[in-house]
């Protein structure tokens, strides 16, 4: 039986797909989600290294499908053939698992005004329709820098299927914004409001910066809490990512607990483990 996307108890996700993939890339292959289709096996194997660890939610490496992320391959006008392939390429490796249809924010937002909503709605609808077609368990919003972005995404995934689960994980940084500049409490009082079942932090710049966050969701969201941050920046890593989680779980008690860039399937095992003792 698959685990439920509620919170009741915590429960472990995996971590970095992008950043532990760029190793596979090669000039003709731009994209990491073009691995799906070019080198599927190191994607199985890195969907297989992170449920060994112990992460039981699962998120498709679908993050950059879509129209600008693919400019320039063949793929740009199928990105939602892409997509589906990641979502059944994850089922197909891990069926027991809770897979994650993972959908990325893009290259341009609609709150700067850099690409029109109708535009921006029809693209989701087509990826949200190919998480559904392959077999998705619940649809993933990740690293929201726009609140209008994160609003359409939504709007798009009830349309396809209203009864699908919904996530959404909002990018902050430490100074109290999202990545993108936006303030920081504007964008969650927006997004608390959406009917979501889980609501929480990815990526930014490590645990630390994710914390004005935590702690604004823990004062008003009514929905489950998931925690995504990365291993730091490439320059600046952080030494010991499990300890900082272990940390943030015993004091904001998220729902789902995972992890971002830099973030590979040696930290959610550490995590697993110390969560476990």
């Amino acid at each position: 039986m698959k685990p439920s996307t509620g919170a009741a108890e915590l429960r472990l996700g995996d971590g970095a797909l992008g950043t532990e993939l760029l190793g596979w890339l090669r000039p003709d292959l731009p994209c990491v989600d073009l691995l799906n289709v070019f080198a599927p096996e190191r994607v199985q194997a890195l969907h297989r290294a992170y449920w060994q660890a112990g992460a039981r939610l699962l998120r498709s490496n679908s993050f950059c499908c879509d129209p600008d992320s693919l400019a320039g391959t063949p793929w740009a006008e199928h990105y939602d053939t892409l997509t589906r392939i990641a979502v059944c390429l994850l089922k197909k490796t891990l069926p027991q698992a809770l897979i994650a249809g993972v959908l990325g924010p893009g290259w341009r937002l609609p709150g700067r005004n850099q690409i029109a909503p109708d535009q921006l709605y029809r693209i989701y609808c087509r990826r949200a329709a190919a998480v559904v077609a392959g077999g998705a368990d619940i649809f993933w919003i990740e690293t929201v820098q726009d609140p209008l972005q994160a609003e359409i995404a939504v709007q798009a995934c009830m349309a396809v299927q209203p009864v699908l689960p919904l996530a959404v994980l909002v990018s902050p940084d430490a100074d109290g914004q999202t990545v993108g500049g936006l303030p920081l409490d504007t964008v969650l009082q927006r997004l608390v409001a959406l009917p979501l079942q889980i609501l929480g932090v990815n990526c930014s710049w490590g645990p630390s910066a994710c914390l004005p966050a935590l702690q604004w969701l823990r004062a008003h969201s009514p929905h489950a809490l998931a925690v995504y941050p990365n291993g730091g920046l490439p320059d600046q890593p952080v030494v010991d990512w499990p300890v900082a989680l272990l940390d943030i779980q015993r004091l904001y008690q998220p729902a789902w607990l995972g992890g971002c860039c830099g973030v590979g399937p040696a930290a959610i095992a550490r995590l697993r483990q110390d969560l476990s003792a």
